[in-house]
């Protein structure tokens, strides 16, 4: 549905909605893409019941643990002081899954901790952790700090189309933390094998594994050790890691909890993925830390049905969240009054707005919407952070709402009366400091555009494994600035156009086009590029299936924002690359532009079959006969997948053979491979497998019969096909002889097929002749044993040489 048809997760949603208009009754969204009638579809969606549960009525919050020093003494602190208080509510579909108390939470660190050590784990050393929103992410993650190690988090795979780019990024992750344990589910197994293949990863396993090994004592921290890597999502270049020490996060912490005015009666409510660091530490580990019970779902539960999220807080009677604009926008545009009836918002107080630009628009249109079912507009609380920064680093004022000024935004960086909406996103924390500079550094007045710079006890050092920053100020790279002592924001550095002597900032273009009929939300990518001294706008927008003649209404939006023309490009569904958390990636945007490299993934299949490879081979020795065989064919396919797919043999060939304990050795010295004919005996289908471990450059000549076994099939790119009938033979001599004179390196087998009895079979002449016709050289092989391993008839091959 995404790949051929462009429906993304708003799509889809209206896709279940019209169903259930048809129906009469709510049905799974899961459910609609694997029922295969809609008798099975009825059958696993049952009609959700609303009912109120009470997570905080009657009880007294301890005093906040102020005397902490790491986030593992604030856990513990909550567990003794309220050891039955539940920690968190995960939940599944419209459902509960899990709901451990502090006590059980810490008692399940312990033991993962412990598990952990079993394995070798020592303080300091990184732990990478590639689970989804669940219980076993958080008793993994705490069991790292129980034993002093580093957690590095890892967003699991989302989709098989874009499996290269998870592994590469991963892989990158993976270098530059050294991480040497990585805690994933057995389902993952394959991808995590590749990685470990490609990085410092020694061990696999799983939270399931871990968990039997005692428990572990709590190792002797201080608030300078580290914590935890939180990688960047890389939407401006590669991830980076950001090291965080326990008093950063702490002091980030507090502040978040004052900022909130955080209180007894309080429930945190969250969709975000925890490999965010808005989703881990904003709404997780300062929830843990202040003792304030946590109700969360899964991001896929939140984007297959939105309305789940608002739920959350009419059943538990939530009072926080945090969430980017586009969640904010989701509920106030897409949901129906169907999925509102009975929703009661009036006990949320914090409704956090921040990781993307803020539009007024939007927040005035949640407001609006949701006004009636108790929504106050003093809940909106727009706030600027950045993961260099631990999270936080201003916050609106509480009860206030959303600040909106009119200005204008001269040439110059200064600000004057005008009609552009600038969103305020509030006041430093009390122990942060913000300034806006100039290019040379120096501090600028209020009302001045500048790079934002931010210090304090819970920005970063410097970035793990690069050298300490040098001064307490970071560059944050965005661009805002100051009014009344509030932050507003216009964009980024790097992000910025100048066309004709005019700054322009790419947002304010793509919420425009991002509106017109026909558009996919969220894939719209404004960018400039060098021309004639200045620069040239560009807009690369994604069109729904059915909306490819947009670009005219592009280029008229445009104009109508900007006054400027633009060179537009409509492209196909999913060709933009796009961050984990679903930001598109400006800079490798442009970079493709420019390489006119803009194409739609398609299905990796040369990742999936290493990936299977690497986890079949870790398993090869506790698989029984059926199963190797299964390996066997495996193997051999998976290989000739890589061929077809252009993939250089000179490695995966012998190791493949290796794999299946077959032992080639290759006695004299093969000619170069260039204008090469080699003729061979033919015995056994592991033939052509054999002269490629010599010659990866080959391409066969055979028999179209031949070609269409399952072995060889993926070859028929590197074939020329021998058909039967008048004037097919001279036709594939022809190609034979162009191709070597263009020099190619042929293979053939004279004999023709592959027969049971041993001994040579007469010689088609046909390689002899092209040969001779070409100029090209003759390379006589003979092939002794591949008979006896794998005979005619026989498909698993056997140990030998």
């Amino acid at each position: 549905l995404e790949v051929d048809l462009g429906l993304g997760s708003l799509e889809r949603l209206e896709l279940v909605r019209r169903l259930e208009e048809r129906l009469g009754r709510p049905v799974d969204e899961q459910a609609v893409f694997t029922a295969r009638q809609v008798s099975e579809l009825l059958s696993q969606s049952q009609a959700r019941q609303s009912q109120q549960k009470t997570l905080v009525s009657g009880r007294q919050m301890p005093a906040r643990p102020l005397q902490s020093q790491t986030l593992l003494e604030a856990l513990v602190y909550q567990a003794e002081q309220q050891p039955d208080q539940t920690a968190l509510v995960l939940l599944d579909g419209d459902g509960e899954a899990a709901a451990p108390s502090y006590s059980e939470l810490v008692a399940q660190a312990r033991r993962l901790g412990a598990g952990l050590l079993a394995l070798g784990v020592r303080p300091g050393e990184r732990v990478a952790i590639m689970l989804p929103t669940s219980l076993d992410f958080f008793t993994v993650f705490y069991g790292c700090l129980w034993i002093g190690a580093v957690a590095v988090p890892l967003y699991p795979p989302m989709r098989l189309d874009q499996a290269e780019d998870f592994i590469l990024r991963q892989d990158a992750i993976l270098q530059n933390s050294g991480a040497r344990v990585l805690v994933t589910l057995p389902a993952l197994g394959p991808m995590a094998e590749l990685l470990r293949r490609r990085s410092s990863l020694h061990t696999i396993t799983s939270p399931r594994k871990l968990a039997g090994a005692g428990v572990a004592p709590m190792a002797d921290l201080d608030d300078q050790s580290l914590a935890f890597v939180q990688y960047t999502s890389g939407s401006t270049g590669k991830p980076k890691g950001v090291p965080l020490t326990h008093r950063n996060l702490l002091t980030n912490i507090w502040d978040i909890g004052t900022g909130f005015a955080m209180g007894c009666n309080d429930v945190m409510v969250s969709w975000l993925p925890l490999y965010h660091d808005m989703g881990l530490i904003g709404t997780s580990l300062g929830s843990f830390s202040h003792g304030l019970p946590l109700v969360v779902m899964g991001p896929e539960k939140f984007l297959g049905r939105p309305a789940r999220w608002l739920r959350a807080f009419s059943d538990y009677r939530g009072t926080m969240t945090a969430a980017p604009n586009f969640a904010y926008a989701i509920c106030a545009h897409k949901l129906k009054d169907e999925e509102l009836q009975g929703l009661d918002l009036s006990s949320w107080r914090i409704a956090l707005n921040g990781a993307e630009p803020i539009l007024a628009e939007t927040t005035r249109a949640f407001v609006e919407r949701f006004e009636p079912y108790g929504f106050r507009p003093g809940t909106m609380f727009p706030a600027y952070g950045l993961a260099e920064a631990t999270l936080a680093v201003s916050f609106n004022p509480i009860g206030r709402g959303t600040r909106v000024e009119q200005l204008l935004l001269t040439s110059d960086g200064r600000l004057e009366a005008g009609q552009d909406s600038f969103v305020s996103s509030g006041l430093p924390l009390e122990n942060m400091q913000v300034r806006i500079v100039d290019a040379s550094g120096a501090a600028l007045p209020e009302r001045r555009q500048g790079r934002v710079e931010v210090a304090g006890d819970s920005v970063m050092a410097g970035y793990f494994g690069e050298p300490r920053r040098q001064g307490r100020w970071h560059d944050t790279g965005d661009l805002g600035f100051m009014l009344e002592g509030e932050l507003f924001l216009t964009g980024r550095q790097k992000d910025l156009i100048i066309v004709a002597g005019r700054n322009l900032h790419p947002h304010d273009i793509e919420a425009s086009v991002a509106t017109l009929d026909g558009v996919r939300p969220g894939c719209v990518v404004a960018f400039g590029v060098d021309h004639e001294g200045s620069q040239r706008l560009v807009v690369l927008a994604e069109a729904r299936e059915g909306h490819r003649d947009l670009a005219e209404a592009i280029r008229a939006q445009v104009q109508q924002v900007v006054g400027l023309a633009a060179e537009v490009v409509v492209l196909a569904p999913r060709t933009l690359p796009k961050t984990p958390s679903g930001k598109v990636r400006r800079a490798e945007s442009r970079q493709r532009y420019l390489e006119n490299g803009l194409r739609p993934p398609r299905l990796s299949g040369k990742w999936l079959a290493r990936a299977g490879l690497a986890w079949l081979e870790g398993s090869l020795p506790r698989l029984s006969w059926a199963a190797r065989s299964a390996y066997s064919w495996g193997c051999a396919l998976a290989c000739w997948g890589e061929l077809k797919l252009g993939q250089p043999l000179e490695r995966a060939v012998p190791r493949l053979f290796g794999r299946l304990g077959i032992e080639i050795e290759v006695r004299g010295c093969p000619a170069a491979a260039a204008n090469l004919c080699v003729v061979a005996n033919h015995a056994s289908l592991l033939d052509p497998l054999l002269l490629l471990a010599a010659w990866p450059e080959l391409r066969f000549v055979m028999a179209e019969s031949g070609a269409r076994h399952p072995l060889l099939r993926g070859l028929v790119d590197h074939h020329i096909l021998v058909r039967r009938g008048l004037g097919e033979a001279d036709q594939a001599l022809a190609q034979m002889t162009s191709a070597l004179r263009s020099g190619a390196c042929m293979a053939v087998f004279p004999e023709g097929g592959i027969e049971a009895a041993p001994g040579l079979r007469s010689f088609a002449t046909g390689a002899f002749r092209a040969t001779a016709a070409s100029g090209a050289r003759l390379q006589p092989v003979a092939i002794a044993g591949s008979r006896e391993l794998m005979p005619q008839g026989q498909w698993v091959p056997a140990r030998g040489r």
